[in-house]
């Protein structure tokens, strides 16, 4: 966010694009993204890294740079949008990419002090996240389950999937178990969804 930020006030020929949840983040010295906008930014909020691209169609002499953040259910559509830039021949748009794996948050918990050396933070399993494994699929998370003995369920969206994905996970750990478990299959495989991971690896 401070680049974004650093960026935006430096460079009057810049427009930057973020989804509307980022506009308030709090960054270094007491500013966030609104805030720079208050100083004389153009900072816009988008629906969508579509709607970014398009910002950039309609201002060929401003360079339009989508600040790009979330997990991996943001990653296709910013992938996307660079190819389609590219496609397009735009010159004007740019990413300031952000991106945040959900395996490597999970191991970055698992691995701090507080839970690794010192304990004081008890984790007995992870409910893993719907619409991020319609993306990753349930395969990632294996390594957790195996390596670190903590059980992992994933869950749908409604409050019976939720409440069921916290019963199959107090039974992994009552009989000792740890595995994966996909509460929500009716929308995540274990492979996940191979079209947006190719889209990803070829941007």
């Amino acid at each position: 966010i401070d680049m974004a930020i650093g960026l935006v006030l430096a460079r009057r020929d810049v427009i930057l694009t973020t989804y509307g949840d980022c506009l308030r983040v709090p960054a270094s010295n007491q500013l966030s993204l609104q805030k720079a906008k208050a100083r004389g930014g153009d900072v816009r909020m988008v629906y969508s890294a579509a709607d970014a691209l398009t910002l950039a169609q309609k201002n060929p002499g401003r360079e339009v740079v989508f600040f790009a953040i979330g997990f991996e259910t943001t990653t296709p559509p910013t992938a996307l949008v660079i190819r389609q830039a590219q496609a397009l021949g735009l010159t004007n748009f740019s990413v300031i990419c952000n991106h945040v794996l959900t395996p490597s948050a999970i191991m970055t918990i698992l691995e701090s002090p507080e839970v690794r050396d010192l304990g004081t933070v008890p984790l007995d399993g992870f409910i893993g996240p719907a619409h991020v494994s319609t993306i990753i699929g349930s395969r990632p998370y294996a390594f957790f389950a195996e390596e670190y003995r903590k059980p992992v369920v994933i869950a749908g969206f409604e409050p019976l999937d939720v409440m069921q994905a916290i019963r199959m996970l107090i039974r992994q750990v009552n009989e000792g178990r740890a595995e994966v478990e996909n509460e929500f299959t009716r929308a995540v495989t274990a492979d996940g969804n191979l079209k947006a991971q190719a889209l990803v690896s070829e941007v």
